[in-house]
């Protein structure tokens, strides 16, 4: 019997395409501020070139993502003849958080299917590759944080997914057996092969499933069901 849900963050509790426009917006605002000659569409391949190659073994050490799109930074600049400064990279980390903060878009239904499941008695839980600071900001300007009986992310434990220790950070905090356990994510390598191998039921998101509606159906006929 499902007991708990699980639910990973990036492109499928926040659409790729919405995070990837908050991004535009994120380094025209660096383009503007240094000067710097070129698209910002190219900016941004510039940064996230680096850090999807930073990233590469996270699943055996977490870098720390805005760790890497700091350094992405100072390279970008270095790359300009500029050197950053201290005073550079604590406006570069706050306008990060802040743009993240103000306009992280979640998909249509996504918060209000988790409230239902919630208010259906499943414990609800996050699974995500990312550093505290970024999510529980975004998390907390939504309104939202509450939602999730506990939140894990691979700064907690060291490692990102699909490495079983986030998985089963997450199992030993809710109590529950991985059995009894759904994660719904939309990387089959980060996320279904992961949490299969962690022993809960994975529901891949954009392939399998392609909405939150679908998956408001599917678990909701599961538990009648039981």
């Amino acid at each position: 019997m499902i007991k708990g849900i699980f639910v990973d963050f990036g492109n499928t509790f926040v659409p790729d395409h919405e995070d990837k426009k908050l991004h535009l917006l994120f380094v025209k605002e660096i383009k503007k501020k240094y000067g710097i000659p070129r698209e910002p569409e190219d900016i941004n391949e510039f940064l996230s070139s680096f850090v999807k190659g930073g990233l590469f073994n996270s699943h055996v050490k977490w870098p720390g993502l805005l760790n890497l799109y700091t350094q992405a930074f100072t390279l970008l600049l270095n790359v300009h003849g500029k050197m950053a400064t201290p005073e550079d990279i604590q406006y570069f980390k706050e306008l990060f958080l802040d743009f993240h903060a103000k306009y992280s878009v979640f998909y249509e239904n996504a918060v209000e299917t988790l409230k239902e499941f919630k208010e259906m008695g499943y414990y609800i839980g996050m699974i995500s590759d990312n550093d505290n600071e970024i999510l529980h900001r975004i998390l907390e300007a939504k309104g939202i944080k509450g939602l999730f009986q506990h939140i894990v992310t691979s700064e907690d434990v060291g490692a990102g997914k699909p490495n079983r220790i986030i998985f089963e950070r997450a199992l030993s905090l809710s109590g529950l057996k991985p059995e009894e356990c759904i994660y719904i994510g939309n990387s089959y390598f980060h996320d279904v092969e992961g949490a299969k191998n962690a022993g809960m039921l994975p529901l891949h998101f954009t392939e399998e499933f392609k909405s939150w509606k679908e998956i408001r159906e599917y678990v909701i006929k599961m538990a009648g069901e039981k």
